[in-house]
């Protein structure tokens, strides 16, 4: 009778004991949806910011670009001047704008004189196969992260420029460029924000005329385990992915071991 008793007892527990694992397992399920759902709400979030800032720095190679088709391409300094400026101090991480006739850099702000070293895009060793590329393609480039003069990393947003609605070598004037200081530029977007959420986080870029993924920053000392991710759509096809994740995992070790304590407890009880 007794070992009838202890034997009903066992079978009683495990019962109990499976019944509230699977309570226990629906629970930590549950909750680490729960956080990735708003982990992916965060990160849309923020690649909506980020997408929104890259097209209004983008807009101000556009601005160029109506200047210089209508002036039928013969824009002077000081007009270059008078509309670079306004644009400059609309943007604290703008460091340059210029102009670039026949791919040979020739207008740039800011500058004493609006004019610049005769640089010419097309033989850049970092930029002329992407000028290449714009001017085949007739679409716009950003390049990131690329190292400025001073060995900081920044983004060059480069617009091929047009006399006419035709993509050709008969058509083509040159370019428009905006180059952006890559930390100013996460500032503005608030990337610290994540960081203060206690989200690790990474941005790679991925580069539709190399092929190549780039990481764009990283916030992060380890592999992130199992992000969330977002897509940013930048310029000519371009696109960045933004990956979060917390920085304790969905569901930490304390919370499983207690939600499992509690199934054992409940199950003896």
């Amino acid at each position: 009778m007794k070992k009838r008793s202890i034997t009903a007892g066992l079978i009683t527990f495990v019962i109990a004991l499976a019944v509230t694992s699977s309570v226990v397992v629906f629970y930590l399920i549950t909750a680490s949806n729960a956080r990735r759902e708003r982990a992916q709400f965060i990160a849309d979030s923020v690649v909506h910011n980020i997408q929104s800032e890259i097209q209004r720095r983008e807009y101000v190679t556009r601005m160029m670009e109506i200047q210089v088709q209508s002036s039928k391409g013969n824009i002077t300094a000081e007009n270059f001047q008078v509309i670079a400026d306004e644009m400059f101090n609309d943007y604290l991480d703008i460091i340059d704008i210029t102009l670039a006739p026949d791919g040979i850099v020739r207008y740039k702000y800011p500058l004493d004189n609006g004019l610049a070293a005769r640089e010419n895009l097309f033989e850049d060793s970092a930029r002329g196969v992407y000028a290449d590329y714009s001017k085949m393609s007739g679409t716009s480039v950003l390049i990131a992260p690329t190292i400025l003069e001073d060995d900081s990393y920044g983004i060059i947003i480069l617009k091929p420029i047009y006399t006419s609605e035709e993509v050709s070598d008969n058509t083509f004037w040159g370019f428009a460029s905006v180059t952006l200081s890559l930390s100013r530029f996460l500032s503005e977007v608030d990337l610290k924000g994540l960081a203060e959420s206690n989200y690790e986080y990474k941005i790679i870029g991925y580069n539709a005329i190399t092929g190549e993924d780039r990481i764009i920053i990283e916030y992060s000392e380890k592999e992130l385990p199992s992000p969330v991710e977002s897509m940013v759509s930048t310029v000519g096809g371009g696109y960045w992915i933004l990956a979060i994740a917390p920085s304790n995992h969905w569901m930490n070790l304390t919370e499983i071991l207690s939600a499992l304590l509690i199934a054992i407890v409940i199950s003896i009880l």
